[in-house]
């Protein structure tokens, strides 16, 4: 059985590693960086992708290693509760949420791989795609080296050099939006008003700021995200390296309009500790009239294919669907993944994929009203702005999402 090639060993690039295995199909993963691990912040799992990890058996690793939580809490700088949102629930949904650190989800599925005899090479640069036919697709490393595969994954990121080789000028776009957040203690919070603690709150912002978020991340709330976003112009690439390691920037970004804070965010922006802080300036990926090459043997995945805002937590749950439904087709299709009926095949899965990221976009766009300053609020339509209306039942299409179902009836109704 040939091996498919995965560009990219970050949690998409794992996950569709893991997924192919589970269905019996062999693969590489090629990154292009060392294997030495680097400093990343928490993520939130929700049940969508949770349930992948359970069927990958990597749930039952990390459950115990992050917060599981139901909602996230929205309140006013005056302590008042004002909405929440369902961002897990193991009635509704099978699982609750769970906020844990990038890292420790990534060293439990490069865990697996190694369990699960899949190779990872480290220090293999993309460079190019060398040549493709109807079977088969070439590509090139900076290191000289070139690999042959029936099929190319591409899972290399919002700048994937993979996605602009198969789709020139789709290079990432700026949003205009600077994230900077880190981790506090909880030790170094102020609660007088004794506000829970157990969930992710999210401060509106008022007086021309925007929101403040605060979430725990560790097994005993001890340690919390803290931070918020904020406009600001287009650095180049040496530009957002000077920002990223400017601690006087960062710490001015966080304090700006701090007075109108409550005190608990008051005090966890000031006790993020300097080493933990990161910024995340948020580019997205132009909207894409497909996520393959012409004759199918590069797929792209993830952020390459459809980068989404931080205010829903999503990105990452949306990459191992898309690893999770890919993995799956391959499986139920066996050799006609290298037939004629390939691509169309291929079209099913991205129609599906592109319904359900067209829905997340437009209840994120709903969600991102919902944390904008007062002012801002105030001139946007009910229909514009998002509330908690439904309960955890409104939000099933996105955390039940049934893959399993719909990826057999793509392959059922293709084969009639």
């Amino acid at each position: 059985m040939e091996t498919i090639g995965i560009i990219g060993g970050g949690i998409a690039g794992l996950s569709t590693a893991l997924a192919l295995r589970s269905q019996n199909i062999p693969s590489v993963i090629y990154e292009a960086s060392t294997a030495k691990e680097r400093f990343a912040g928490g993520i939130m799992l929700s049940p969508n992708s949770l349930h992948i990890l359970d069927q990958l058996d990597i749930y039952s690793r990390i459950r115990a290693k992050g917060w599981s939580f139901q909602t996230v809490e929205f309140t006013e700088p005056d302590g008042q509760s004002v909405d929440k949102q369902y961002l897990g629930s193991k009635e509704v949904f099978g699982y609750d949420a769970l906020r844990i650190y990038r890292n420790t989800l990534l060293q439990s599925l490069k865990s697996a791989c190694a369990e699960r005899n899949i190779p990872i090479q480290y220090s293999k640069k993309f460079t190019s795609i060398v040549s493709e036919t109807s079977s088969a697709v070439t590509i090139g490393f900076v290191d000289g080296t070139q690999a042959t595969h029936a099929l190319i994954v591409a899972a290399d990121g919002i700048h994937s050099k993979v996605r602009t080789a198969v789709i020139p000028n789709s290079d990432p776009v700026y949003t205009g939006i600077l994230v900077v957040a880190g981790a506090v203690p909880l030790s170094a919070l102020a609660n007088p008003k004794n506000m829970s603690l157990t969930q992710p709150l999210a401060e509106a912002g008022t007086h021309s700021q925007p929101a403040f978020i605060m979430a725990p991340q560790n097994p005993d709330a001890t340690d919390f995200l803290a931070g918020t976003q904020r406009r600001h112009p287009e650095e180049d690439r040496e530009g957002w390296a000077r920002i990223a390691a400017d601690r006087k920037f960062h710490r001015e970004f966080l304090l700006e309009g701090l007075e109108h804070r409550s005190e608990l965010m008051q005090s966890a922006a000031k006790g993020i500790t300097d080493e933990s802080i990161y910024t995340w300036p948020f580019y997205i990926s132009p909207k894409l009239e497909r996520w393959h090459s012409e004759k199918g043997r590069v797929v792209i995945i993830g952020d390459g294919a459809h980068s989404l805002s931080p205010v829903m937590g999503q990105g990452a749950n949306q990459a191992m669907e898309d690893a999770w439904s890919l993995g799956l087709l391959l499986g139920k299709i066996g050799s006609e993944r290298d037939g004629e009926n390939w691509l169309t095949y291929l079209d099913k899965w991205e129609a599906v994929r592109k319904e359900t990221i067209g829905k997340l976009l437009a209840l994120t766009a709903k969600m991102n009203n919902a944390r904008a300053p007062l002012e801002v609020r105030e001139k946007l339509s009910k229909d514009e702005v998002w509330t908690g209306e439904g309960g955890a039942e409104a939000m099933r299409w996105l955390f039940v999402p049934q893959i399993e179902e719909w990826v057999g009836q793509i392959v059922e109704g293709a084969s009639k």
